[in-house]
């Protein structure tokens, strides 16, 4: 069974914010940021369990060649997407953000 992909309604805004800022430097800069997202969002969603535990049971993968990673969870049913964050951003943001998955 292929798992539901479920996305934190910020997730948007990470992205959005992150191509934006590639963007203003370079149309090409912001194809390749968007290019690599892509290819992380379909490799993730190939093989999940591959991703090493950000803070357990949150894993991460990072984008090629950018500094941000994808932050998600695995459930039996989903994929769970919490953000896309710069990877020198403070760990508490997703951390939160994870929870609130969780209801916690």
């Amino acid at each position: 069974m292929t798992p539901v992909e479920r996305f934190d309604p910020d997730f948007a805004n990470d992205v959005i914010d992150a191509t934006l800022y590639y963007d203003a430097i370079s149309a090409a800069l912001g194809n390749r940021f968007r290019d690599a997202l892509r290819d992380t969002l379909r490799e993730v969603r190939q093989r999940p369990l591959s991703f090493g535990f950000t803070r357990q049971p949150s894993r991460g993968a990072m984008l090629p060649k950018f500094p941000y990673v994808v932050i998600f969870r695995v459930t039996e049913t989903s994929l769970i997407y919490g953000g896309c964050f710069h990877s020198s951003s403070d760990p508490a943001r997703w951390r939160e953000r994870m929870a609130k998955q969780d209801g916690r």
